[in-house]
């Protein structure tokens, strides 16, 4: 059904052309007409492969296996079934990969100005240069954060796994720490003492003026109450050091029980996920592990350390491509490019390599990254001419790229080429043609049709 509804589709794309090539003056009929040309009569562009396309500098991007050999005379030579020259035969041309396309075709519409066909030469434009190199996905150290407590105690409690999601404040884990009871009692007994202390402050306050008590008696009135404001900031600082936050505060009351003035919440310090975790229940931890219980990282957002050659850092420097994107390939997703910018070139080369790592911020929205894979990275390092024709003047079939080109008046020819960057609407044409070349552009896709037409039998091979 598939392959009936495609027959279908390229059939009426062939008949548009049809019949709009009689209204462009007379056709003659199968065998005949005005292109019966001596084979030396070939477009002079065309009479050879063309050259070869400057591609100094870039090997490696988008070579196709399988190029396919273009000699126009040959095809214009070759004889059909119907013993006439195949170009000719309005039948057997789509075998060679030939379409007749009439000028009026080309000619805009009075009405649209639009035109169902149209060509264009190619030319050189600028396409970015790209240093290729190798590098390591690695965390975000600036938006990572190492969880461990600055006091000793009993961790209670797990709240979270490796792979969960946080928001900063969540609770991590909760520990039993004696330092912490010690500040927390030290906290409620300043905290005590202070209500007294004001208290007896207001007392001889009142009393002094009335001139009852002496101004000494209400000096060190005052001083006590100074003192003990002071060693209740002292104690709350300290509780705030070992990880208690103002809302953990505030919640402690002298009734509270024991485990209650002993409990150490660790919260995150910040939005990510868990990629660490080394807390257990039960497990004593000390300060001095030189291991974290936790790590939590923002992975939306990932570098890429990348080792650059001393040979290409002048380049890389000279083209500013801080500015510039990179492309990054992993291993697990080939043929997906990753974007990312520039964020550090190192100031040393490392001694042994001769090589100096560019850090690359790449984002990481689907979570598929993953710290630790190895990439290929792509940098920006300046712009290069190269040869070029629009996006659309170039098609694929079976993995080989194509333009068509005019062989003979009204004739034109599937040619293979071999392609190389894009930018800006533009592809680069490392093989196949040469500046200046002529190609269609606008409406390439109609003269495929017709091509594909042998493919799908509708040839003289029926």
């Amino acid at each position: 059904m598939k392959s009936a509804k495609i027959l279908l589709f390229v059939l009426g794309v062939s008949s548009i052309i049809a019949l709009l090539i009689p209204g462009c003056g007379k056709a003659g009929e199968k065998g005949e007409g005005s292109h019966d040309l001596p084979v030396s009569e070939v477009k002079d562009e065309h009479a050879s492969d063309a050259a070869t396309a400057d591609s100094e500098g870039h090997a490696g991007h988008g070579h196709e296996a399988g190029k396919e050999d273009f000699n126009p005379k040959e095809l214009l030579e070759k004889t059909c079934e119907h013993k006439i020259k195949t170009y000719l035969c309005d039948e057997c041309r789509y075998e060679i990969g030939l379409v007749k396309a009439d000028k009026c075709l080309f000619e805009p519409d009075p009405k649209t100005g639009k035109s169902f066909l149209s060509k264009v030469k190619t030319d050189k434009r600028k396409f970015l240069t790209m240093i290729s190199v190798t590098g390591e996905i690695s965390l975000n150290e600036n938006k990572t954060s190492h969880v461990s407590p600055r006091v000793e105690g009993i961790i209670k409690s797990s709240e979270v796994d490796v792979g969960n999601k946080v928001k900063e404040g969540d609770v991590l884990f909760t520990m039993d720490s004696v330092e912490v009871g010690g500040a927390v009692n030290e906290y409620l007994n300043y905290k005590s003492i202070l209500v007294l202390e004001s208290r007896n402050l207001e007392r001889i306050k009142a009393l002094y003026e009335k001139r009852i008590v002496s101004e000494k008696d209400f000096i060190e009135s005052s001083i006590k109450y100074e003192e003990t404001l002071t060693a209740l900031r002292t104690a709350k600082n300290k509780m705030e050091i070992y990880g208690l936050n103002a809302k953990d505060i505030d919640g402690i009351k002298p009734e509270s029980d024991g485990d209650v003035i002993s409990k150490l919440p660790i919260r995150a310090p910040i939005n990510g996920t868990v990629i660490v975790k080394h807390a257990v229940n039960g497990e004593h931890w000390n300060p001095d592990k030189e291991i974290d219980i936790m790590v939590v990282s923002d992975l939306d957002n990932l570098w890429v350390l990348a080792d650059v050659y001393e040979t290409d850092l002048k380049a890389l420097l000279d083209a500013n491509s801080e500015k510039a994107e990179c492309e990054i390939e992993t291993l697990s997703f080939k043929g997906k490019a990753f974007k990312g910018k520039i964020e550090n070139i190192g100031m040393t080369l490392d001694e042994t390599t001769h090589t100096i790592k560019v850090r690359i911020i790449v984002g990481n929205p689907d979570g598929i990254l993953r710290p630790g894979m190895f990439c290929s990275v792509k940098i920006p390092s300046g712009l290069s001419d190269a040869t070029a024709v629009p996006e659309s003047a170039v098609l694929s079939d079976e993995g080989q790229s194509f333009v068509f080109v005019e062989i003979l008046d009204n004739f034109y020819a599937r040619k293979p080429v071999v392609t190389g960057r894009k930018h800006e609407g533009y592809v680069e044409i490392l093989e196949g043609l040469a500046p200046g070349e002529q190609v269609v552009s606008v409406g390439s896709f109609l003269l495929k049709s017709d091509v594909l037409k042998e493919k799908m039998g509708a040839g003289c091979a029926d």
